[in-house]
């Protein structure tokens, strides 16, 4: 991790800390708790559970925003969240895909408010209101995508 952005994540993760989220969130269907192997920004096994991010919508793992990486940034969050500590997913849904769309939790920290605070996830609107303060947060910071052009 030599790339100058990694120290931009590292230094986000510090500076957001184990601040833990306030917001009593969607309903709790069910939950998986282990380790973590990330398929891209919105989605990761936990053990053998496929899971999907419950309220944002995450960059593609190839997408680019202007000069900025932010697909492989996304998917490079969510490991360093998910690193070294146990992840727990409390699910609120099943997709069309089967996976479990779930609230997934490391040390505290809610993934999905993590990326979106950090511009390399936008709130999905169709699926939840909660992390629209955080989008709007970013968008006025210049944060990750929102310094970039994307599509």
């Amino acid at each position: 991790m030599n790339r100058p952005w990694a120290l931009v994540l590292l230094g986000a993760l510090a500076i957001h800390g184990a601040a833990a989220d306030n917001d009593s969130g969607p309903p709790h269907l069910g939950e998986v708790v282990g380790s973590a192997t990330v398929i891209d920004g919105d989605s990761l096994y936990v053990d053998d559970a496929e899971v999907r991010l419950f309220g944002i919508d995450a960059f593609e793992f190839g997408q680019s925003c202007g000069d900025l990486a932010c697909g492989h940034m996304a998917a490079e969050l969510v490991a360093l969240l998910s690193a070294r500590a146990p992840v727990r997913c409390v699910g609120v849904a099943s997709d069309t895909c089967g996976r479990l769309v779930a609230v997934c939790r490391s040390r505290q920290q809610d993934f999905g408010r993590v990326l979106v605070e950090r511009g390399l996830a936008l709130a999905d609107r169709t699926m939840s209101a909660d992390y629209v303060a955080a989008e709007e947060g970013a968008r006025a910071a210049g944060a990750g995508a929102w310094a970039e052009s994307f599509t």
